[in-house]
């Protein structure tokens, strides 16, 4: 994976956890890690806290700026198949990278 998408995609989760703690504290209780997957509208963060229908959802932007998807990077464009293995990591680094924030913020709380 090209450094620019690492850094691009570590940005966006960082800017999107940012963002939940803000609008709803404790969202990290209720994302399920078993199930997480950035690749399912389901299972992904926005999927299981129900963002896709929540009265956030106007004030709350879903986009890769935030991490719920991969960034809108030129070489993660098209159907070559590099291209779908470099999307398939981002999917991966970015699954990774929220599995990182939801454990650390779940390390300090309470509960």
């Amino acid at each position: 994976m090209l450094p620019s998408t690492k850094e691009s995609i570590d940005t966006a989760v960082n800017a999107g956890a940012s963002m939940l703690d803000q609008k709803r504290p404790g969202w990290y209780k209720s994302v399920d890690l078993e199930i997480l997957n950035m690749y399912s509208c389901r299972h992904c963060i926005a999927g299981q806290l129900s963002l896709w229908h929540s009265e956030l959802i106007p004030n709350f932007p879903i986009a890769e700026a935030n991490g719920f998807d991969l960034p809108d990077l030129p070489h993660l464009r098209g159907c070559a198949e590099e291209t779908k293995q470099e999307r398939i990591q981002g999917w991966e680094y970015m699954e990774e990278l929220w599995i990182r924030a939801i454990l650390h913020r779940r390390k300090g709380s309470p509960c």
